[in-house]
């Protein structure tokens, strides 16, 4: 399969799935793009691309429905072409060349497995960030087991916050007043 065609195309030159996720690599002619369909499941989802925390060959480019690439593609895709400084295009004629790097098909099906593991990865990242929360959320609702609703209304959560507050900054207030206190050897507080 040709990548770099003189003329306009719009041709699909994989398509395949890796990890669960569907993957796209089309020739545009001047140049090849590839893309990742995002499931609807995923926080990735309908995001505008500069959104989505991605390393790819150039940075993503296009985040949206790829439906004019070919009609069966009805999905929300991310995608990023190679068609930047340094790379070759058919757009000489035109606007003069970037550059002479054209890229395989194996180097762009490699990086389109590249952001589908780092989409993995920012899911499961996501996952633990919340797991973590829960965790938090449970072990404050063990502590507040046994005391009454009306206390719980009267708010002895807030009252018990601030007053652990007020007595880490009355410690640290403390510790500075001592005639010892240094940073570095240099006395930071004088009475």
């Amino acid at each position: 399969m040709e990548i770099y065609k003189s003329g306009r195309v719009h041709e699909v030159l994989i398509q395949d799935t890796y990890r669960g996720y569907e993957y796209v690599i089309v020739t545009y002619g001047s140049h090849p793009c590839a893309y990742v369909e995002i499931p609807k499941k995923s926080k990735n989802y309908e995001k505008e691309y500069a959104d989505i925390d991605i390393n790819v060959h150039g940075g993503l480019t296009f985040s949206d429905y790829l439906t004019g690439v070919r009609k069966d593609l009805t999905g929300w895709y991310i995608g990023w072409d190679y068609s930047h400084f340094g790379d070759f295009t058919c757009y000489a004629e035109d606007i003069g060349n970037f550059g002479e790097r054209k890229y395989t098909l194996n180097e762009i099906e490699i990086d389109c497995k590249d952001v589908i593991n780092q989409l993995i990865h920012l899911e499961e990242k996501d996952t633990l960030e919340n797991q973590e929360l829960i965790k938090k959320a449970e072990v404050c609702v063990k502590a507040c087991e046994g005391i009454t609703t009306e206390a719980l209304k009267a708010g002895i959560v807030k009252f018990t916050i601030d007053e652990a507050f007020k007595e880490m900054n009355r410690r640290i207030t403390q510790e500075l007043k001592q005639e010892d206190s240094t940073f570095l050897g240099i006395k930071i507080w004088e009475k």
